[in-house]
């Protein structure tokens, strides 16, 4: 199969990263050597680079490849059937924690989703985040009737990456299905497809907040579970307005 040549410089950073972990073996099996930078002898390496175990070395791999891997390994930590108890072990450790991005763009992106400026659709909106995560950062803000709410806004130009990396993991998948003994035992492509359409759906939070609102309905009668509302005024795919609710009783 060809790669697409779009992306060859992103195969190349995918390719060092393993190699640098120990796992050069894989990379020259799936067909990605002739990509690397790094001296081709790392490529024959059996054992991983000294200091961690192959577990840890493929968690530190994923994080370092980014947001879209650190989400593939996540997943695979809840895939028993496929990694040994090791690797599940170290995967299930993926945080998907990373320092916030500057507020610049993400006001103007937030200004672009919902059409004007901040002030006609906040009172109040703090631009230092509550949370930063690979995905998106979330912040605190007053609606102009004084309600206090969560803004969970998308990363700029993070739907661009994201695309690009899960592109790579099916074609990554495909070669894996040709060229490994994996490929015997799963099919490899379905479970990256499966993957893809879980991933390019948390990035549309118009669907997260029809499940939340589905799920709001199905337990308004429990007194210890309380679901925060979504305002849907201000709901866009790239931004999600939450109510925010610490304690109900």
């Amino acid at each position: 199969m060809q790669l697409r040549p779009r992306h060859l410089r992103r195969y190349g950073q995918i390719a060092e990263v393993f190699t640098r972990h120990g796992f050069g073996a894989v990379v020259a099996q799936l067909g990605l050597g002739r990509y690397l930078t790094l001296p081709q002898r790392l490529l024959s390496r059996e054992e991983p680079p000294t200091g961690a175990t192959a577990a840890q070395h493929l968690r530190m791999a994923l994080e370092e490849l980014g947001s879209t891997f650190v989400k593939l390994g996540q997943i695979l930590s809840t895939r028993p059937d496929v990694l040994p108890p090791a690797f599940i072990d170290e995967l299930s450790k993926l945080q998907d924690e990373v320092p916030p991005g500057p507020w610049e763009p993400i006001q103007a992106l937030i200004e672009e989703e919902l059409g004007g400026p901040l002030g006609d659709f906040f009172l109040a909106f703090d631009p230092t985040p509550i949370a930063a995560a690979s995905l998106a950062q979330v912040y605190a803000a007053l609606l102009l009737d004084g309600k206090q709410v969560v803004v969970k806004v998308q990363r700029p130009g993070i739907e661009r990456v994201v695309n690009t990396d899960l592109e790579i993991i099916q074609d990554l998948a495909r070669l894996a299905q040709e060229r490994t003994p994996l490929g015997d035992l799963y099919n490899l492509p379905e479970l990256a497809d499966e993957f893809s359409v879980a991933l390019r759906g948390e990035l549309d939070y118009r669907l997260e907040g029809r499940n939340a609102d589905r799920f709001r309905q199905n337990f308004a009668n429990e007194s210890l579970l309380y679901v925060p509302e979504v305002y849907w005024d201000y709901g866009t795919r790239r931004v999600m307005v939450l109510e925010l609710s610490l304690i109900h009783i």
